[in-house]
């Protein structure tokens, strides 16, 4: 059996269940500014990082939506709900990392 020296996971929505939490806050955000973020249009955002996100944003709504108020309303979002509470761990993490520690 072959050892393993090392792990290297990608923890934005793999690790950590950040994917339904960034729906919530960003249909939330584009609420606030009189617009709606529909599932199919939250799936394309999915994997993009924030700025290409935003971009996608901004063109799915047009010039007239308010980009840098929706992304600094959404960062306060954001800030305000990790401050209350701690981001969820994807089912099984625990004993994946526990596998991991073991070999």
């Amino acid at each position: 059996m072959q050892t393993i020296d090392a792990l290297l996971f990608d923890m934005d929505g793999l690790l950590l269940d950040t994917e339904r939490l960034y729906r919530s806050l960003w249909q939330k955000a584009v609420s606030h500014f009189g617009f709606t973020l529909t599932d199919e249009m939250h799936l394309s955002l999915i994997g993009r990082g924030r700025k290409n996100a935003l971009l996608k944003v901004k063109e799915y709504y047009g010039e007239s939506f308010p980009i840098d108020d929706f992304s600094a309303y959404c960062l306060a979002l954001e800030n305000q709900e990790f401050a209350r509470h701690p981001i969820p761990t994807k089912p099984g993490l625990s004993e994946l990392l526990a596998f991991f520690n073991q070999t």
